[in-house]
């Protein structure tokens, strides 16, 4: 007589059921060490993919520092500029000179051809009387 005929039923069915668990328990850490290997190899290019991309993103970072500090300083430059065209004269006032100064040019103009008729007859006054 084998040693499985002296077993009783139960212990055979607790002896199935305890190797079966044992095989699937087996297979299941099995099964999880490849994916882990997997799933290993695949995230490794992720993370230093993000890595790679949270670093670029600090250095857009920064560099958007930079530019909003350039863009302040040409806001003031822009102020500064804008109150300087503000003292610039207009066209109506540029206008207003030249009318004015063409006014004085002619006034000068009168005074010098006056001046000049009246050098004219004091010197024949002087010929007229000599003679």
């Amino acid at each position: 007589m084998g040693w499985v005929e002296g077993l009783s039923f139960a212990q055979v069915v607790l002896g199935v059921l305890i190797s079966a668990i044992t095989l699937i328990g087996f297979g299941l850490a099995w099964w999880d060490r490849r994916n882990r290997q997997y799933f290993d190899t695949k995230t490794a290019g992720m993370v230093v993919s993000a890595t790679s991309q949270g670093d670029r993103l600090t250095k857009v970072e920064d560099r958007l520092g930079d530019l909003d500090n350039d863009l302040d300083r040409i806001r003031l430059r822009m102020t500064k500029i804008e109150s300087d065209v503000g003292k610039l004269a207009t066209s109506k006032e540029v206008h207003a000179l030249a009318v004015a100064i063409a006014g004085q040019q002619a006034h000068l103009e009168s005074q010098g051809n006056t001046l000049r008729m009246l050098y004219e007859a004091a010197l024949r006054a002087s010929r007229s009387g000599e003679a």
